[in-house]
C-alpha cells in the first residue's frame, strides 16, 4: 500500500502543476502569428455577436466599461509570467453598452523580453515592440478618485500625470515631446 501511495503522490503533484496553468484560460491563448506581409492574424476568426458569457467561457480577461467582470486571474497569471521573463499572452475582451458593433479586443504578448499589443479595431496590425509594461497610479475624475493606468512604452520614467495630460491636451508640441505609449487599460 505504501508503494502505491509513493507512486501516486508524485503523479498527482505533476498533474496539479501542469493542470493549473491550463485551467486559467481553457487553452484559448491568442497566437503570435503573422501573414506574408507581417500583419498580425490573431483576429481573423473572431466570432460574430460575441457575448460576455462566451468570452468568459473561453477564458479571456473580460471587462464591461473599465470594470473587470470575468477571469481576473488571467491578468494576474500574465503579469506573474512576464515578471519571471517567461513568454506569455492574454486576450482582453471589453464590452461597452453604447457599442452595438461587438466587443473591443486586445491581444497582448510578452515575447523574448518585449511586449506587443494588437487591437481588433485598428487597421494597422503590424508588430511594434515595447520594452516596458507600466502600471501607473494617480487620481483622476470629478470628484478625484484613485485610478490605475496600464501602458506599454519604451520610457520607464512615464508617470500617471504625463499620460493623463497627454490624453487631455490639445497641445501637439507637448504630445510630441513625450515618449510614445500604448494604453492597455484604465482601472
Amino acid at each position: 500500500m505504501k508503494k502505491k501511495a509513493v507512486l501516486i503522490l508524485p503523479l498527482l503533484c505533476v498533474f496539479f502543476l501542469f493542470g493549473c496553468d491550463k485551467a486559467v484560460n481553457n487553452g484559448m491563448l491568442p497566437s503570435f502569428s503573422f501573414d506574408g506581409s507581417d500583419n498580425y492574424t490573431g483576429f481573423a476568426d473572431l466570432p460574430a455577436n460575441y457575448t460576455i458569457e462566451e468570452a468568459e467561457a473561453d477564458g479571456y480577461y473580460v471587462t464591461e466599461g473599465v470594470k473587470a467582470v470575468a477571469n481576473i486571474d488571467v491578468w494576474d497569471s500574465f503579469m506573474k509570467k512576464t515578471m519571471g521573463n517567461k513568454n506569455a499572452s492574454i486576450r482582453m475582451v471589453s464590452f461597452f453598452k453604447e457599442n452595438t458593433d461587438g466587443p473591443y479586443i486586445k491581444d497582448l504578448f510578452y515575447m523574448d523580453e518585449l511586449y506587443y499589443c494588437f487591437d481588433s479595431s485598428a487597421e494597422d496590425q503590424v508588430k511594434h515592440p515595447y520594452q516596458y509594461l507600466l502600471t501607473l497610479e494617480g487620481k483622476f475624475g470629478n470628484p478625484l478618485k484613485d485610478s490605475v493606468i496600464i501602458i506599454l512604452t519604451d520610457d520607464n520614467t512615464m508617470t500617471f500625470d504625463i499620460v493623463i495630460q497627454s490624453a487631455l491636451s490639445s497641445d501637439l508640441s507637448f504630445k510630441k515631446s513625450i515618449s510614445p505609449y500604448k494604453l492597455i487599460m484604465i482601472r
